[in-house]
């Protein structure tokens, strides 16, 4: 009986444990628990134990560092200054002056002539002129041997060759066919009363030719420069005449205005501010004096009648004034005073009336 009820405790203790069993930690040492025997530490409560990775988490295994590879120095790259960075390289003057001589680039040049109609005469690269001149000159001077006066007819040729539809080469040439002038100012037997004598000019421009609209009614205007010369020849046993050869740098100014695809007026000037004045003598071995200051002026009028693209016709009027003033004292005594004057001045008008005809292509 005893020993039954005595069971009977114990299994009544096991099912309600004291307070102080329950709370105890886990971690609580046996000999501070409140009864140290085999029941103690029964309920403990046990930690889960960590996985495997969580213990590699929490404790990483150490990998060894690898040493470090020595890494050679590497060479400075120059930092490009900001005056470095904005330079831009420009075209050479070399193209610049090309491209100013020629009008522009090859492809400007091109798109250009894309633009122009079939029929402008812009197209043609070269233009022939051909026209029958009636000529007259008149010379007026104190001095004898520089008067004169004499007309004729005569031709005149001109060349057009356009390298570009802005700039061309110009030649131009004129002679007289049988002029004469006198010879014979005391009527003395024996000497002619008059010789043949022979007008020529001739000329060599650059030009530079502008228009001011894409369309073939565009107003023109054609600027010259180059080189001018003008010769009076007589024969070499002249006894009251003198040949003479005058040359000088000259400039030029053309302008077209059209009213219409066939017809346009034209107008121009020329400009020769100085000229050099050479008299070449004859028999009669007579010069005016000494360095003379010269110059010349031309005008020009005129119609253009274009019968298409290639063919033209036209007429034009011109007049050219040239002004002589010499120094010093002529070398030959004037026939008619038996004098020798000094400061010779020359005042000489040429007149040209062409009609003539134009081929382009």
């Amino acid at each position: 009986m005893a020993i039954l009820c005595g069971f009977t405790v114990d299994a009544f203790a096991q099912l309600d444990p004291s307070t102080a069993i329950l709370l105890q930690s886990p971690n609580t040492a046996a000999s501070e628990r409140p009864d140290n025997n085999l029941d103690n530490g029964r309920y403990v409560v046990k930690t889960p134990p960590q996985s495997t990775k969580a213990k590699q988490k929490s404790n990483p295994t150490p990998v060894p560092s690898a040493s470090p590879t020595p890494v050679a120095a590497a060479t400075p790259v120059p930092t490009p200054s900001p005056e470095d960075s904005t330079k831009v390289e420009g075209p050479s003057f070399a193209d610049t002056f090309k491209d100013l001589v020629w009008g522009g680039t090859v492809d400007r040049l091109n798109q250009y002539k894309d633009q122009l109609q079939v029929d402008d005469p812009r197209q043609n690269v070269l233009s022939l002129s051909l026209a029958p001149t009636f000529y007259y000159i008149e010379s007026s001077s104190d001095y004898w041997f520089r008067r004169l006066r004499s007309s004729s007819p005569g031709l005149t040729t001109e060349a057009n060759i356009w390298m570009t539809p802005f700039i061309g080469l110009n030649l131009g040439y004129f002679t007289t066919f049988a002029a004469d002038v006198t010879n014979n100012p005391t009527g003395s037997a024996g000497v002619p009363q008059r010789v043949l004598t022979d007008h020529q000019y001739s000329s060599v421009n650059l030009t530079y030719r502008k228009y001011f609209s894409m369309s073939r009614r565009s107003p023109s205007v054609i600027f010259g420069l180059g080189y001018n010369e003008y010769q009076m020849t007589v024969p070499q046993n002249s006894t009251y005449r003198i040949r003479l050869q005058e040359t000088g740098l000259a400039l030029s100014l053309k302008l077209s205005a059209p009213t219409s695809n066939t017809h346009a007026w034209t107008m121009g000037s020329e400009i020769i501010p100085r000229l050099a004045v050479k008299e070449k003598t004859t028999a009669a071995s007579a010069t005016s004096g000494d360095s003379p200051t010269s110059y010349a002026v031309k005008f020009s009028f005129g119609e253009d009648f274009n019968l298409d693209r290639k063919n033209r016709v036209y007429w034009r009027l011109s007049h050219r004034i040239e002004k002589e003033v010499y120094t010093g004292t002529a070398t030959v005594d004037d026939p008619i005073t038996s004098s020798k004057p000094s400061g010779v001045s020359v005042n000489s008008g040429a007149t040209f009336f062409e009609f003539g005809y134009s081929w382009g292509g």
